[in-house]
């Protein structure tokens, strides 16, 4: 994830009750179905020394696709027998706000087919690579809905809503606790088979109280979001590397961590991100949370930089699939391309080192 990635965000921390997927059909997985589904997240924003042009200062807007990206969809199944079952998933992002589809594609999330069994699953089409998985393990989840991911927007890292990959094949099984995923897309360059082509690998392990991934991806052909900084959207290439980990310290309290490390191929640009915080559950239906995070970047010339950036959030659940949300992102840049961005949902980054971003936003699932 267009992306949770670069915008700002709420808090989140009711886990993974509010992960990046609608809910899960209400047939078993062996059964066949068609189910349609969906996210809508819109909220109103409050930015610090937002900047257009020559004029700069206090901004309020109202957006959408902040704590997650706004989508509907069409997923299915189809037991074939045998344990054997053919899927399907067909899935479009929209903003809320005009009406405008995400990059102008008719699915531009998801769309895939494939089979599935007690082997594991292989789909076919288009779909994200494994550091959308990555998610899981920063604020984006557990913290503060996309505050956490703008973060990730600048210098290099921002990858860890993932990319979504065309003329792709993924294959990813779960054994006894354990998944294992492969992807391959297929660049289509004739005469030359590994042009433009993307790799993306993960492994890890998750049980009742702990869960770590790990993930690797070279993308030789990357679909980068316009919100992107100039350090990525000028690449012909990108390599990342990512470890997350969670601990349920117990029924309320969770901490987790997150590294990662992106090179931009073509430019040398490279980035190193680390991520901690914690959430903890008020009550069944209030949680609260906050992280930190450090960024250091060097450019091809070899200045650095540096950004830090903290978040706090508080989430409300109205219903099982409504929620409301309010958070707050203050980040800092120093060094080399100090131009602080805290919220790329507004498109207006700061006129300094320095952006805050207050937000109050409305979730529902469907």
């Amino acid at each position: 994830m267009r992306k949770t990635l670069g915008a700002l965000g709420a808090c989140a921390i009711s886990g993974l009750a509010m992960a990046q997927s609608a809910p899960a059909p209400a047939s078993t997985d062996t059964g066949s179905y068609v189910q349609l589904y969906g996210l809508l997240d819109i909220g109103v924003n409050y930015t610090t020394r937002a900047a257009s042009g020559s004029s700069s200062g206090s901004l309020y807007s109202l957006t959408s696709s902040v704590m997650q990206p706004n989508r509907w969809g069409l997923r299915g199944s189809e037991d074939l027998g045998g344990g054997l079952r053919v899927i399907f998933t067909l899935e479009s992002g929209f903003f809320l706000e005009n009406g405008t589809a995400s990059q102008g594609l008719m699915f531009s999330r998801n769309s895939t087919v494939g089979l599935a069994g007690n082997w594991g699953e292989v789909r076919m089409g288009r779909q994200f690579d494994f550091m959308y998985d990555l998610g899981s393990y920063s604020g984006i989840v557990n913290v503060s809905g996309g505050m956490a991911g703008s973060a990730h927007t600048y210098g290099v890292d921002n990858r860890l809503d993932g990319v979504k990959v065309n003329n792709s094949i993924r294959y990813l099984g779960q054994f006894a606790g354990f998944n294992v995923g492969a992807m391959y897309a297929l660049g289509g360059v004739a005469g030359h088979p590994g042009a433009k082509d993307a790799q993306s690998f993960t492994l890890g392990y998750t049980n009742t109280r702990f869960s770590i991934d790990a993930v690797y991806t070279d993308d030789h052909n990357p679909e980068f979001s316009p919100l992107l900084s100039p350090w990525l959207s000028k690449a012909s290439g990108v390599k990342n590397a990512g470890i997350g980990a969670y601990f349920n310290v117990d029924e309320k309290t969770r901490v987790f961590a997150l590294y990662t490390y992106s090179r931009a191929e073509s430019l040398a640009n490279k980035s190193n991100l680390y991520t901690a915080g914690a959430s903890y559950r008020i009550a069944p239906d209030l949680s609260v949370g906050a992280d930190y995070t450090l960024v250091y970047t060097r450019d091809s010339a070899n200045a650095k930089g540096r950004l830090q950036q903290g978040d706090v959030g508080i989430d409300y659940l109205l219903s099982k699939r409504t929620d409301v949300y309010t958070g707050f992102t203050y980040q800092r840049v120093t060094g080399a391309n100090t131009i602080a961005f805290a919220f790329p949902a507004t498109n207006y980054p700061s006129d300094g080192n320095t952006q805050g971003v207050f937000r109050i936003g409305l979730r529902h699932r469907f």
